[in-house]
């Protein structure tokens, strides 16, 4: 329960995050582009591995009840066993997440690599410092400037 607490915390900071309005991304740092950020919207957080897969699949049997979420819940007729088990040992992964339709949001685990460059972007940073991270978990010349170039593509970085 403690995982999905921490969840719940963070998706109540994107939730009240205004939303970005589709195709648009926000200009952020200098006019050269020489800085980067994570988009606004999204929030990072830990929780033991497993969570995602967890809340995913209570939140998908309770969309299941043809009264809704709320009267799923309020019933107690929607069976909750055999969920995904998060990991006895409670291995830290770091989660995104992001708005995407309407109140719902998007949630996934992100491989190490991929979370230390979005952690580095958080608070906004040198592009030349995201592209060195990138080469210390593993990217070679180049790779590193497509990941980065990637990211900013999907929206998840912003200038």
């Amino acid at each position: 329960m403690r995982a999905l607490a921490s969840v719940e915390g963070a998706l109540a900071s994107v939730r009240r995050t205004p939303k970005l309005p589709p195709g648009m991304i926000p200009f952020r740092g200098s006019p050269t582009g020489n800085r980067a950020a994570l988009r606004p919207d999204a929030a990072l957080f830990d929780a033991p591995a497993g969570t995602a897969a967890l809340l995913a699949e209570i939140t998908r049997r309770l969309a299941l009840h043809p009264g809704g979420v709320i009267a799923a819940i309020a019933e107690r007729s929607t069976p909750l066993d055999a969920l995904p088990a998060i990991g006895p040992d409670n291995v830290p992964v770091t989660l995104l997440a992001v708005p995407s339709s309407g109140d719902a949001f998007s949630l996934e685990e992100l491989p190490a690599s991929l979370a230390s460059i979005l952690r580095a972007a958080a608070g906004g940073a040198i592009v030349q410092d995201l592209l060195a991270i990138a080469r210390r978990e593993g990217a070679d010349p180049g790779e590193d400037r497509e990941l980065i170039d990637g990211l900013l593509a999907d929206g998840l970085l912003v200038r």
